[in-house]
């Protein structure tokens, strides 16, 4: 028979485990309205975001992990490990050198590279935090799913920001649709 501290172990990871499949509505809702404001605010194909981060995934699965490289960057600027699945240095500084470009020296970009820039950035983060924060025993794997999820929601937050430096993004709003549009679903879904 195993130890109580077992069971209330496992029963924790079940509760993470159901509230990752609840947050999992919202989040496809949130995305969803992202690329939707996207679209709409920087008068870019709508395929160009999910695009790039589907590219960023292909690349590193099919020709090479660059996960070591993005570590090393990560872990030298943010020695905590939550602020570094938290926040994606690449997408600070691609932001920086955006103000200073267009408000120092006047320059324009192109909202097409801009956006692609963002995706592959993002997607980037994301693969590094799967890699970091992964776990093989169920609790551990519950616990992943849910982190991996809240992270992915503070980097889109990130990325809305990265967003308004170039083109009017309301990171609030698109939230608030998305939210909206899943507890839409989700009541189409119970009821």
């Amino acid at each position: 028979m195993a130890p109580n501290g077992s069971n209330n172990n496992f029963f924790f990871a079940i509760g993470r485990f159901v509230l990752f499949l609840l947050l999992c509505f919202f989040v496809c809702g949130i995305s969803y309205q992202f690329v939707l404001a996207v679209h709409a605010g920087a008068d870019v194909n709508i395929l160009l975001l999910p695009g790039a981060v589907f590219f960023t995934f292909c690349y590193y699965l099919l020709i090479r992990n660059l996960n070591d490289g993005y570590k090393k960057i990560q872990t030298f600027f943010f020695r905590n490990p939550i602020v570094s699945y938290a926040c994606p240095f690449l997408l600070v500084v691609a932001a920086a050198i955006c103000l200073v470009l267009v408000k120092l020296f006047g320059l324009s970009i192109d909202r097409s590279v801009f956006v692609l820039t963002g995706g592959f950035i993002l997607a980037a983060h994301l693969i590094y935090v799967s890699g970091e924060t992964r776990g093989d025993s169920f609790p551990e794997f519950s616990g992943y799913l849910l982190n991996f999820t809240l992270f992915y929601l503070v980097n889109l937050v990130l990325l809305g920001v990265y967003f308004n430096f170039l083109f009017h993004f309301n990171v609030i709003k698109a939230l608030l649709d998305g939210l909206r549009l899943s507890v839409e679903n989700l009541r189409h879904i119970i009821l």
